[in-house]
């Protein structure tokens, strides 16, 4: 039993993958099929990977027949608003994109509401924003009002949008204004709007364990709430001195430690996972941290991150020193860190994964990664 040219299953290239057929894989043992299957679905989220296995959903299933039909002719995710199938947002988004297409090419039907707004002369998707009424009409119409119009549109990954916006290379973004008000936007080139993590991470930490550790695990605390902030604060309290050396924090220096809140800047709601903040040779650092956790045993982060994540919370901190006090903005240094954590149930342990950004000069700067650290074996 082999795949064709006696490739690895676990080295092969998913594109020649793609390229296989039926009787290309009917010498294929269960354990390669099955592991193909587990690489596809690992990375159908990522920037890179071939239209054919975008935003699909394979499963196992009963036998290598079934296995081999998942890999040469895989589904993609199902959502349908009129039937309601598959995930809400992803739906709506996806008929949002669909409604702005139908606008560009028929002026007959252009909106004259509310709800929409044309910018430019109509004729391409980017020239058409749209309010939260018009998604607020959309789950009215076909989900009885069930839903939070303030999140439909809001993607963290590649792995919360809709097909169509995969189909035609499109992402949703926000578009505030200065009196308060926002909008939402089409532009064009998802990579434009969302960052891949690096695959190659530093030899991982392991936790320092101690009296801290102790004090955790003695509380029961991890295991009492799924809550991002908390495990924001346990981290901090188990591998402070780890943390110190990754954001290049002085131990001298005393550290504010700002918990989980939300802010409003320029019509922008915004939650905060958590801010370390202290203040060395007159400099005032911020680091503001993105927290997202998985309980899965095997994670998936193929979706990467968007950049309205790691960048707004930090524009709208600088925004608001600016305008209170410009001076203190010059001596203010924000940095972006989103933290990742992995919840590994089957030893009562998670995992830390830091990714740390360069600071921000403005809106349009591009999010860059260029430090990472991983801490492994912390205490539940």
């Amino acid at each position: 039993m082999s795949l064709p040219g006696n490739v690895s299953e676990d080295t092969v290239s998913l594109r020649v993958v793609a390229s296989w057929n039926a009787a290309d894989l009917s010498n294929a043992s269960t354990l390669e099929l099955k592991t193909l299957i587990r690489r596809i679905q690992g990375a159908r989220f990522s920037s890179n990977i071939l239209a054919k296995y975008q935003n699909v959903h394979l499963t196992l299933g009963p036998n290598n027949s079934h296995r081999i039909n998942e890999i040469e002719q895989p589904n993609h995710r199902a959502e349908d608003i009129v039937l309601q199938t598959g995930n809400k947002n992803r739906a709506i988004q996806s008929e949002l994109l669909r409604m702005a297409i139908n606008f560009s090419n028929d002026p007959n039907a252009r909106p004259n509401s509310i709800q929409w707004t044309q910018i430019g002369n109509g004729n391409n998707v980017t020239d058409w924003e749209f309010t939260n009424e018009a998604i607020k009409s959309l789950l009215q119409q076909h989900y009885n009002n069930k839903g939070n119009p303030f999140t439909v549109v809001k993607s963290d990954s590649r792995a919360d949008i809709g097909q169509e916006l995969w189909n035609h290379d499109i992402a949703i973004i926000h578009i505030p204004n200065q009196q308060g008000g926002s909008r939402h936007g089409f532009r064009c080139i998802l990579s434009d709007h969302f960052g891949d993590f690096p695959s190659n991470r530093p030899n991982p930490v392991v936790s320092s364990g101690g009296a801290n550790a102790t004090i955790l695990q003695t509380s029961g605390l991890l295991s009492q709430t799924s809550s991002e902030g908390a495990f924001f604060g346990a981290i901090w309290f188990l591998e402070e001195n780890s943390i110190r050396d990754f954001l290049s924090i002085p131990h001298s220096c005393p550290v504010l430690f700002i918990p989980s809140h939300k802010r409003s800047v320029f019509g922008i709601r915004m939650e905060l996972d958590g801010i370390l903040l202290w203040m060395n040779n007159q400099v005032i650092y911020q680091a503001v941290f993105e927290v997202k956790k998985q309980n899965s045993a095997d994670p998936e982060w193929s979706g990467g991150f968007s950049f309205h994540q790691v960048r707004d919370p930090c524009i709208g901190i600088m925004n608001r020193i600016q305008n209170q006090n410009p001076n203190l903005l010059q001596q203010t240094r924000i940095i972006p860190v989103y933290l990742r954590v992995e919840v590994v149930k089957a030893t009562n342990t998670w995992v830390a994964r830091f990714d740390r950004f360069d600071s921000f000069v403005n809106s349009q700067t591009r999010p860059q990664i260029v430090d990472s650290m991983d801490i492994r074996d912390l205490p539940m």
